[in-house]
C-alpha cells in the first residue's frame, strides 16, 4: 500500500522521565507558591523568559525530586525534561532560565528582608488551605559546619558546638514549626558565634503573626526559658512550656520541692502513655509568682512549676551514676599499684591533685571519699668499698577509698526529676498534657535531620557568598515545609480511614505503614515515563490520505496537524508532496499504589492521565533543546529552528 501510494514515512521518538514531577507540581500549585513569590519579588525588566515565581516553582520540583540543591545541575535536568516541564508550567522553557548565574541571583533576592514577608504570607495560606490550626509551636536552633576560612563579619564563625568537629566554623539557624507534624513557618539565619537565647524573641514574634489562633503555646528547651523570653510571651498573651536549667533551679531548690512530697503537702500524679498500665512519669505542680520588665514596664504573672520525674530518664541516670562511681573508685585504687611505667608519687600534694582530677572527671564529689595515708620505712645499707654504712628513709603514699552510701542514695532519689515552667492555666493544660507535649520535641529534630541530611542535603554547602548561602537555606526551608505537608496530608488521610499502605518498602512489599515518609511517597513514582512518537508521511497531492493509525484501548493516541512547526510550506503546488503528522503519546500507566497515594493526598489521577492530552508537541520541544555532539559539549544556538533534514539527527545516538 505504501509503495502504490508513494508514501514516505519519517518517525520522531522522544522519551522523557516524568516520575514524581506531576505530583510535586500539583502540590506546589495547590499552595500557589509561584504566584506568592511573584507577588513579593517583581521580575527585573531586563529578564527574558520565565518569572522568578515559575523558575522557583520548577527549581523546587528539581530539589525535591532529585534531592540535589546544586545550582549547576538544574540546567541539564531541565533540558532533559523539557516536554513535561513545559506542559506542567504551561510556558516555553529556555535554557537560560535555569543557568546557575540566574539561580544565584534569585538566591540573593531570597536572602533579603522580603523573604520574611513572602514566607509569612505562604505560611498563612498553607494554614488556611489545609486547616492546620493547632496552636502549638516548637522553637529550636541548629548549626551547620563547613570547611572554609573564618572571615570577619561573615556567616561562618567559630562558636560553641556539641558536634564532633568543634574546630570548624559554623552558621546558626533558628526554626519555628507547629504541630502535629512540625511544618516550619519561621526561620532565622545568623552567624555561628551568636548565642541561642536572644534569637527566640524575633522568631516567636514572627510565628505569632502566622495564625489567628489566640493563646498559642510555644515549646522549647531550657534556653527558651530565659526571663526575657518568658516575659515577652506573657506580654503577647500567649503561653510557654520549657524546662528550667540548673542555674534557674539549683539542686538545693529542687530538694526543697521534693521535700513537699515527703511532708505530704503535695501528692504525686502519674502520667500514662497509652493506657493505665503504661506509666511513663510522675510529678506534681506548684505556683510561683514571677515578674519581668519589657519596654520599661514591669509585668507580673503566676507561673506553674511542673516537677516531673520520667521513669526511663531516672533509670538511665541511676545506671550512669553507678557506672561513674565504680569507674572513679577503680581509678583511685589504681593509683596504689606500683609497677614498671607507673608514676611514683613523692609528695602528698601531687597525689591529692590527681585524686581531685579523677573525682571531677566523673562528677561525684560527695559520693566517693578518699584519704591519703603516708608510710615511712627505714632501710640499712651496708658498707661497700669506700661508701660507709648508712640508713635510707623512704616515704610512700597510698589512697584509701570509701563510697558514701548515704550520699549515693540521696543522689539517686533526685535523679530523673526536672522542673518545667508554663503560664498556661491548669484547666486547659494539665500536667499530663504538658509532659506528653514536651515528649514530642523529636518532631523539630526530624526537621533538622531532613534539612541537613536526606532528602534535602543542605550539607555540604558548595556556595561561597553569604547572601547566596542564606538564600539557599531559605529555599530549602520552603522545600522542607512542602515535604512535611505531604507527610501530614497522607498520614491524616490514613488516620481518618484507620488504614495503612503497602508497597513502599523495597524488598518487602507486604510491609504496611500508617506513617509513610515523604521520601517513600515520592520514590513510589520512580520509573514512570512518557514517550512521544511522531509519524510524518509524504505523498502526491492527488492521492487521498490514508489513515494508517489504529487506536487501541491500552494506548492513548492523539492526532495533530503541526506541519507548520516542522517544515516550510510557503509554496504549495499541485505536484508538490503534502505532509501529514500523527502524534502518538504513550505514558506508563499508574499502578494501584500510585493511584492510592494520589487519592490519599486529595489529588485526581488526571494529574498524570491528562498529560497525554495536553503534552507539548515534539516540534516545540526540539526548538528548546540543544543539539549535542557525542561528548555533549558542542552545543548550537537553541533559538535556531532546525531544518527538516537535520530534525532527526538529534535522535541518532538513541
Amino acid at each position: 500500500l505504501y509503495l502504490q501510494n508513494k508514501i514516505t514515512i519519517n518517525m520522531e521518538v522522544i522519551t522523557e522521565t516524568i516520575n514524581d514531577l506531576p505530583l510535586l507540581d500539583a502540590i506546589l500549585k495547590g499552595l500557589n507558591v509561584d504566584k506568592q513569590i511573584d507577588a513579593v519579588y517583581s521580575t527585573p525588566k531586563n529578564w527574558k523568559g520565565l518569572s522568578i515565581g515559575k523558575i522557583t516553582h520548577t527549581w523546587l520540583i528539581h530539589i525535591l525530586s532529585c534531592c540535589n540543591h546544586r545550582l549547576s545541575h538544574v540546567e541539564d535536568w531541565a533540558l532533559d525534561h523539557l516536554g513535561i516541564l513545559s506542559t506542567l508550567i504551561d510556558s516555553e522553557i529556555r535554557r537560560e532560565d535555569f543557568c546557575d548565574d540566574k539561580l544565584g541571583l534569585i538566591l540573593e533576592y531570597f536572602a533579603e528582608e522580603d523573604w520574611n514577608t513572602f514566607f509569612s504570607n505562604y505560611s498563612k495560606n498553607m494554614i488556611e488551605v489545609y486547616d492546620l490550626e493547632t496552636g502549638i509551636f516548637r522553637v529550636d536552633a541548629t548549626i551547620g559546619k563547613s570547611f572554609r576560612n573564618v572571615i570577619e563579619n561573615s556567616l561562618f564563625q567559630m562558636g560553641n558546638s556539641k558536634q564532633f568537629r568543634s574546630d570548624l566554623p559554623q552558621f546558626k539557624m533558628m526554626l519555628a514549626s507547629f504541630d502535629p507534624l512540625g511544618i516550619p513557618v519561621v526561620s532565622l539565619i545568623v552567624s555561628g558565634e551568636k548565642a541561642d537565647d536572644p534569637l527566640y524573641i524575633p522568631v516567636i514574634a514572627q510565628a505569632i503573626e502566622c495564625t489567628e489562633v489566640k493563646h498559642k503555646l510555644f515549646v522549647g528547651d531550657c534556653k527558651m526559658s530565659s526571663i526575657e523570653t518568658r516575659t515577652f510571651i506573657v506580654n503577647s498573651e500567649n503561653y510557654y512550656l520549657s524546662p528550667l536549667s540548673a542555674v534557674q533551679v539549683s539542686s538545693e531548690q529542687l530538694a526543697e520541692y521534693l521535700n513537699l512530697l515527703e511532708t505530704g503537702e503535695k501528692k504525686v500524679q502519674y502520667v500514662y502513655k497509652d493506657d493505665e498500665n503504661d506509666k511513663i512519669a510522675k510529678g506534681f505542680e506548684l505556683v510561683v509568682k514571677m515578674s519581668g520588665e519589657i519596654e520599661g514596664q514591669s509585668l507580673e504573672w503566676e507561673e506553674r512549676r511542673l516537677v516531673v520525674c520520667s521513669f526511663r530518664y531516672a533509670n538511665s541516670q541511676i545506671a550512669s551514676l553507678i557506672a561513674r562511681t565504680e569507674k572513679a573508685e577503680a581509678a583511685l585504687l589504681e593509683l596504689n599499684i606500683h609497677k614498671q611505667g607507673k608514676k611514683i608519687y613523692t609528695s602528698e600534694q601531687e597525689l591529692d591533685a590527681d585524686c581531685t582530677k579523677i573525682i571531677n572527671k566523673y562528677k561525684i564529689p560527695t559520693i566517693v571519699n578518699y584519704k591519703i595515708e603516708s608510710q615511712t620505712t627505714t632501710k640499712t645499707i651496708r658498707r661497700y668499698k669506700e661508701n660507709p654504712e648508712r640508713e635510707e628513709t623512704k616515704t610512700t603514699f597510698s589512697v584509701n577509698v570509701a563510697v558514701n552510701q548515704t550520699a549515693l542514695e540521696e543522689q539517686k532519689s533526685i535523679l530523673g526529676w526536672r522542673v518545667y515552667a508554663t503560664n498556661s492555666p491548669s484547666s486547659e493544660f494539665t500536667l499530663e498534657a504538658a509532659v506528653l507535649t514536651y515528649r514530642k520535641e523529636y518532631i523539630i529534630e526530624h526537621n533538622f535531620d531532613y534539612l541537613k541530611n536526606k532528602p534535602l542535603h543542605l550539607l555540604p554547602i558548595y556556595l561561597h557568598l553569604d547572601q547566596r548561602i542564606k538564600g539557599l537555606i531559605n529555599l530549602l526551608t520552603l522545600a522542607l515545609s512542602i515535604l512535611r505537608l505531604t507527610e501530614y496530608k497522607i498520614r491524616e488521610s490514613l488516620s481518618e480511614k484507620k488504614a495503612s499502605i503497602k508497597g513502599l518498602y523495597a524488598g518487602n512489599p507486604q510491609h504496611a505503614t500508617a506513617r509513610p515518609t515523604a521520601s517513600l511517597i515520592l520514590r513510589a513514582f520512580d520509573n514512570k515515563h512518557c514517550t512521544i512518537v511522531t509519524e510524518t508521511s509524504e505523498q502526491e497531492a492527488e492521492q487521498n490520505d490514508e489513515d494508517i493509525d489504529n487506536q487501541t484501548q491500552d494506548e492513548t493516541i492523539i492526532n495533530s496537524n503541526h506541519v507548520a512547526d516542522c517544515i516550510d510550506n510557503k509554496d504549495d503546488t499541485a505536484n508538490k508532496p503534502t505532509a501529514k503528522s500523527t502524534l502518538k503519546i504513550f505514558a506508563t500507566p499508574l499502578s494501584v499504589l500510585q493511584i492510592t497515594i494520589l487519592e490519599l493526598l486529595g489529588l485526581s489521577t488526571t494529574v498524570y492521565t491528562d498529560l497525554e492530552m495536553c503534552f507539548i508537541c515534539p516540534s516545540k520541544i526540539i526548538k528548546g533543546r540543544s543539539f549535542y555532539s557525542s561528548n555533549r559539549e558542542d552545543r548550537k544556538d537553541l533559538n535556531i529552528k532546525p531544518q527538516m533534514e537535520g530534525l532527526f539527527k538529534y535522535f541518532d545516538d538513541g
